[in-house]
């Protein structure tokens, strides 16, 4: 519409200012940090809730007007971009506006909009393979007379690894609340249990609780300004409101909340495919970014008897990667458009992110031909 056009072409040029003014993409990469500052302008802008509607404090925008921030800041700096896309994507703000109750939604999303928040499932031994998950919440009933009793809340236990947005520097954590998808039980011992029917929750859990710890730092060889952590949890408590489900899964008695379980993984699995979504979207900021330098470089560097552009190697890597960005781009905006219309987006997003990330690879690494040493030596010693 032309209200939708407006407004993403106000965030982008915000954004856009915000990136060129505030954000230095080799101070990031020096330091391994996200300065906090750079936290803080990210949300006056508003990028903590892009696609959350303005009634509760958001943006109000589509998933395809998202992803053109997302591009935008892959293009400058891959820490952003991985900050707005585990925040927005997998963090809490999906399975509350997808899935919460409108109380849910009049409790949490304004607080989630003003700061990012980050996504547990992966564990030590479990990546793939969500369904096992070692993560439980027992949980805590109160008897309410000698008939009746319900659900008080849930002790969630376990550790979780890759948790972005969830630890800043020195042990301080970054994430004021976390989505964390954990197994459902009445006693641990039914962990182990073949006969028991497994059920899993995904949970709204603020990161100053009892019993929570952050954990240490990640470190990784790229993405350095990432922000991750594997966070542990010892009988953190949450409430029962806290339960993310399909509304008509919940019923709200005089005496208090009693909610029907199992949505966890399918509220996990479906965010996970917008987030394939925005992989693609990051891997085509990333692929623009490389084919503008190698297009200036080829124009630049003279070897041969003439500028690289007119070798034919080198006009085969320039073309192979406008054609694969034209591709990429037809099949994001399609998967996106997909989800903004309420249909089933597994295939389309599965079938993107490995078409654009297998495509930015080799954009990236016919830059790396066409540099040469260039493309080798770090930024502290180029000039």
């Amino acid at each position: 519409s032309e209200e939708e056009s407006r407004k993403r072409k106000k965030m982008v040029g915000e954004l856009s200012d915000m990136l060129v003014k505030e954000v230095d993409p080799y101070l990031i990469d020096n330091l391994a940090s996200v300065p906090m500052e750079v936290f803080e302008s990210l949300g006056k802008i508003g990028l903590y809730g892009i696609k959350v509607p303005e009634k509760w404090g958001g943006l109000g925008l589509s998933n395809t007007s998202y992803l053109e921030a997302l591009g935008i800041s892959a293009s400058w700096c891959s820490a952003i971009v991985i900050v707005l896309s585990a925040d927005n994507t997998i963090g809490c703000k999906f399975p509350v506006m997808y899935y919460g109750t409108d109380e849910q939604k009049d409790r949490f999303l304004p607080e989630l909009v003003k700061w990012p928040t980050g996504f547990c499932l992966t564990e030590k031994d479990v990546g793939s393979d969500a369904s096992k998950i070692k993560t439980y919440a027992v949980r805590v009933k109160e008897r309410l007379d000698n008939v009746r009793e319900t659900i008080k809340g849930y002790e969630i236990t376990g550790e979780k690894w890759f948790t972005t947005n969830g630890i800043f520097d020195n042990g301080k954590c970054l994430a004021k609340y976390l989505a964390v998808v954990a197994r459902i039980v009445d006693h641990p011992n039914e962990l182990n249990d073949r006969s028991k029917k497994e059920c899993f929750g995904l949970f709204i859990v603020p990161t100053d609780s009892k019993g929570f710890d952050i954990g240490t730092r990640n470190t990784f060889i790229g993405m350095r300004g990432i922000h991750n952590s594997n966070p542990g949890f010892n009988k953190v408590f949450v409430p029962a409101f806290n339960l993310i489900g399909e509304e008509k899964n919940f019923w709200e008695f005089e005496y208090g909340w009693f909610p029907r379980e199992g949505s966890g993984l399918k509220i996990a699995f479906e965010s996970l495919s917008t987030g394939r979504i925005a992989i693609a979207k990051g891997c085509i900021g990333l692929s623009k970014q490389a084919l503008h330098l190698s297009r200036w470089w080829a124009k630049k560097r003279s070897q041969l008897g003439g500028p690289l552009e007119n070798k034919e190697l080198v006009r085969d890597k320039l073309m192979y990667g406008a054609a694969n960005i034209m591709a990429m781009e037809a099949m994001t905006t399609y998967a996106s458009n997909c989800f903004d219309s309420g249909r089933d987006i597994r295939i389309e997003a599965a079938a993107v992110k490995v078409f654009a990330s297998e495509k930015a690879w080799q954009i990236a690494d016919n830059l790396a031909q066409i540099r040469g040493g260039r493309f080798y030596e770090t930024w502290q010693s180029l000039s």
